[in-house]
């Protein structure tokens, strides 16, 4: 057993020295800062379908004010069809919050979900920009 543990773990972390070795600390830090981008896209999507599965089974998205909290904790509606998440509502990769807009009249149709990047405050380039997402 151990032999295949050290098998798999040799290449790992020579794959990571080369890495360094080749692309700098630098390039590296930007690659990971990406891949969170990239995660925060990922969870941002799956909140969206988690929204559109809500409105589907309860006729409407949360409001405002009932958040994200609504896809895992019944708002208080009479016959609520969650919760829509496994696994609560998640982080950002950077420890944050999502943030939710809902809709702003009864029938619109639309939301939004971001975060602050890794910053934690609106604006932002890089790593520090914002992720978010618009359904209209």
């Amino acid at each position: 057993m151990r032999i295949s543990e050290k098998r798999i773990r040799w290449p790992l972390t020579a794959a990571a020295i080369l890495s360094l070795i080749f692309f700098g600390p630098g390039q590296c830090t930007k690659r990971l800062g990406k891949g969170k981008s990239e995660r925060a896209k990922m969870d941002i999507a799956e909140l969206a379908g988690a929204l559109d599965l809500f409105r589907f089974v309860d006729g409407r998205f949360p409001s405002t004010e009932e958040g994200l909290g609504a896809l895992v904790r019944n708002p208080g509606l009479e016959k609520w069809g969650g919760p829509y998440l496994r696994k609560g509502v998640p982080s950002d990769p950077w420890g944050g919050d999502y943030h939710y807009r809902g809709p702003r009249r009864a029938n619109d149709p639309g939301f939004e979900i971001w975060t602050w990047g890794a910053d934690g405050v609106p604006g932002g380039t890089g790593e520090a920009a914002d992720v978010t997402y618009q359904k209209p």
